[in-house]
């Protein structure tokens, strides 16, 4: 199978064979897989409720004032990004 990869991302695979993190550009891919696999394994849905009623608190006030923004900065980042 061959899959066209970007430029930067293949430069990136070949140094990190470079530096020694994997013996060839294969076992490279075949890890950035498996973290990709055991990221989707994660089952978050437990936490979807809390993090909806946590926004909710901060959009009512609720929040600690001086880290309010940053975190819900940081949490509306996150849901946006699918993560």
């Amino acid at each position: 199978m061959n899959i066209p990869l970007p430029q930067s991302q293949i430069e990136w695979l070949k140094a990190q064979v470079a530096a020694g993190r994997f013996a060839s550009l294969e076992e490279a891919v075949a890890s950035a897989i498996a973290g990709l696999q055991a990221q989707d394994a994660v089952d978050d849905d437990w936490v979807k409720p809390l993090v909806q009623e946590a926004l909710e608190a901060l959009d009512r006030d609720e929040g600690t004032p001086w880290r309010k923004g940053e975190i819900l900065a940081r949490i509306k980042a996150r849901r946006a990004s699918g993560a």
